[in-house]
């Protein structure tokens, strides 16, 4: 993996991790009247006028709510991709860090690409063999977020909750450890690394 290859798959994480962020703030900003003021402001975009339109706080927070659905959307998609060019095709069935969370990320992707308004888990039958349980690596962690569990058999079907993912914090720790994969991944495919190798095969 070339650093710059590397950079960019982090880069599209960071990406949209920060718009997830943004909204996340946005959301609890919504109480100002600064705010409240810009949903209710005419503003003019290159000679087009987007008018102000009377709306509700609840109204505000019902267009921020459906807004962070998308970015969540974004999210999933944007950690499913970068980890597809970096590690290739999935491997559900072996039992190992990676492979598992690469099934949770792929898990959340499907759910909210597939019913964006209302994100549902759609379980694919080989995701559906076991349990997954993923405990946080220690430079990881956010807060008291030590570890993910999920059996996608029970939750097949079932509308996908925020604190199955543990909110802002739990999205800011599956960022991190998917950067640690990514970092780990290029640090073991350098000259460096695979002469250190032998030398300690030998």
């Amino acid at each position: 993996m070339s650093e710059t290859f590397l950079d960019e798959n982090i880069e599209s994480i960071e990406i949209a991790l920060s718009i997830v962020q943004f909204v996340y703030k946005l959301k609890a900003c919504l109480g100002s009247s600064g705010i409240q003021s810009l949903f209710k402001s005419e503003v003019e975009i290159k000679g087009i006028l987007l008018e102000s339109k009377n709306i509700t706080l609840a109204d505000a927070d019902a267009f921020i709510f459906n807004h962070l659905h998308s970015v969540l959307c974004a999210f999933w998609i944007a950690l499913a991709e970068a980890l597809g060019r970096a590690f290739g095709n999935k491997n559900p069935g072996e039992n190992s860090f990676i492979d598992d969370f690469r099934a949770v990320i792929y898990m959340f992707r499907c759910a909210y690409s597939h019913e964006i308004s209302k994100p549902t888990w759609k379980v694919k039958t080989q995701y559906v063999k076991r349990s997954y349980h993923l405990l946080v690596p220690s430079e990881c962690r956010v807060g008291d977020i030590e570890e993910f569990s999920f059996d996608f058999a029970a939750l097949n079907g079932q509308r996908v909750k925020n604190e199955e993912f543990k909110l802002l914090n739990g999205i800011l720790v599956l960022s991190k450890i998917a950067c640690k994969l990514l970092r780990d991944a290029a640090k073991k495919e350098t000259p460096e690394a695979s002469n250190t190798s032998s030398i300690s095969r030998n």
